[in-house]
């Protein structure tokens, strides 16, 4: 009698979930209820206590003044989630979605059902609109727009960049909305006095707010980055001081859509596989990272640090910032209304040597929308991350130091006359427009290298080439210098081009 009651209440439950609401299995292999009345949010079923549960279970309430046991509940569970397995998927999105002529935004306002819907021709909040969003423990909303007399321009006030930056942070916040574009990787560097936190959180304000902190601490873990992602649109890191190899790689392929992957506790057999494109924003007092992979998907703000004029008491900076961000929020919209409006016609200045081909275009219609040389700040952050790239290691700062000879003395290098190990031809001539064996090549740029600093020095001839692969684009952007590798009579050879020096070339 008990079986047959309980299973009466879970044929209850369940025909109250076919009455509000469907099931969707969306992209990333997870089952959501989708209510009728809430058509553009995803309720992913994942507990007893998940909010689409307590849902169908006040509905059952209502009508039968008693709450559904735990029992019933983890078999409506089990049977919304077999159910929902055999569903097409469909895309979720978090906090913004759309494709790159209309952008919608999930503002988590009041109304469910509102969306804000950014077009060429303007943005509108609206109900209307074939998207669907997901949203997290720690959404939070977005002001209200609301047009007035404070721009974007106001955000110098609180965010502590030279002007000519501005159009680069606005690009860079336009890409972030764009979900199929590369995402931008912000950093955003400055003394223990500049407000770099600060300057997260107002960012946040009118992009991502959540009701969590703005940044947290920076993890090689997969497994804490995915649940990161699956928190909120952007990846924030506060405070950060090193990102190492690893770091740089992970990010870099977030900045992609790149697949990250975990593995579930006790089922290490059992990888899982996800992809997530997320924009990065990182602060801290470093001068940028040591991997070019990173730092060419990247762009740098430096925070001028507060005078004593400047700083104003925490709650003051505040409620300033509260009264006017609705504004700016607004001036924000227009301008990316803008952007997709000249989308097409845009023509990106030449030499920009940029990985994320969108956010330079951003950059350039905005630089013209305020007519400020956003581009020549982005050129002068490209050469500033690729400094830093190559004084980061023995061997880049190495290559560096020999870039240097080859273009300030006619394609010569004083250490060769002191390697009696290469051949006359290298010793009495250019290095540039000379074949060069792997090995002599090796032993020139390890000849810049002074003292104990030759142990971290490449041994193998493969750790050679692959450090010499991962400053490519560097030497490119700072010297023009290029490098191709191809298989030779006796291995691999180098063909390393210089501006106006002809060439350079390395047999192995």
């Amino acid at each position: 009698m008990h079986n047959e009651k309980k299973k009466d209440i879970v044929q209850e439950l369940i025909a109250i979930s076919e009455q509000l609401a469907t099931l969707r299995k969306g992209n990333d292999g997870q089952i959501f209820l989708i209510f009728h009345d809430e058509p553009h949010l995803a309720k992913p079923i994942k507990g007893v206590d998940s909010e689409g549960i307590n849902r169908i279970c006040l509905e059952h309430f209502k009508s039968t003044n008693r709450w559904p046991s735990q029992t019933a509940r983890i078999s409506l569970i089990n049977y919304l989630s077999a159910m929902g397995s055999k569903s097409q998927p469909c895309l979720t999105n978090l906090r913004v979605g759309g494709n790159r002529r209309t952008i919608f935004i999930d503002p988590v306002w009041e109304d469910p059902n509102m969306l804000l819907k950014v077009t060429a021709d303007g943005y509108e909040a609206t109900t209307q609109g074939d998207v669907i969003f997901t949203r997290t423990q720690i959404s939070n909303a977005l002001p209200h727009p609301i047009e007035g007399t404070h721009t974007v321009r106001d955000l110098l006030r609180f965010i502590r960049i030279e002007e000519r930056a501005l159009p680069a942070l606005i690009g860079a916040l336009v890409t972030s909305l764009m979900v199929n574009a590369p995402q931008p990787i912000v950093f955003l560097k400055g003394s223990a006095n500049s407000g770099k936190t600060t300057a997260l959180k107002f960012l946040m304000d009118i992009f991502d707010p959540t009701t969590s902190a703005p940044g947290t601490s920076l993890t090689q873990d997969q497994k804490e980055l995915k649940t990161l992602a699956s928190l909120r649109r952007s990846l924030n890191f506060d405070n950060i001081s090193h990102v190492g190899a690893d770091e740089s790689d992970m990010l870099a392929r977030f900045s992609t859509g790149g697949e990250i992957i975990f593995r579930e506790l006790y089922s290490d057999d059992n990888a899982h596989v996800r992809q997530f494109k997320r924009p990065v924003f990182i602060n801290g007092i470093m001068d940028g990272f040591s991997r070019s992979d990173l730092a060419s998907r990247s762009i740098v703000f430096e925070l001028r640090p507060l005078s004593s004029q400047d700083i104003s008491p925490s709650t003051e900076i505040y409620e300033e910032w509260d009264a006017v961000k609705g504004e700016i929020f607004h001036s924000l919209l227009e301008i990316t209304s803008q952007i997709l409006k000249n989308a097409e016609s845009i023509q990106i200045p030449d030499g920009v040597e940029h990985r994320n081909r969108e956010l330079v275009e951003n950059i350039t219609i905005a630089s013209a929308i305020l007519d400020l040389d956003g581009i020549g700040y982005l050129q002068n952050s490209i050469k500033e991350l690729s400094e830093t790239v190559l004084g980061s290691s023995v061997f880049a700062d190495a290559v560096r130091g020999l870039s240097n000879c080859l273009l300030s003395k006619n394609g010569t290098c004083s250490h060769i006359q002191t390697l009696s190990s290469l051949p006359d031809e290298l010793i009495d001539g250019p290095l540039i427009g000379t074949w060069v064996l792997s090995v002599e090549l090796h032993e020139i740029i390890k000849a810049h290298v002074k003292g104990e600093d030759q142990k971290t020095f490449p041994q193998t001839s493969s750790a050679f080439g692959n450090a010499l692969k991962r400053i490519e684009a560097d030497l490119q952007t700072l010297f023009g210098i290029t490098i191709t590798k191809k298989r030779g009579n006796k291995g691999y050879r180098y063909l390393i081009e210089a501006p106006d020096q002809g060439l350079l070339h390395s047999v192995a």
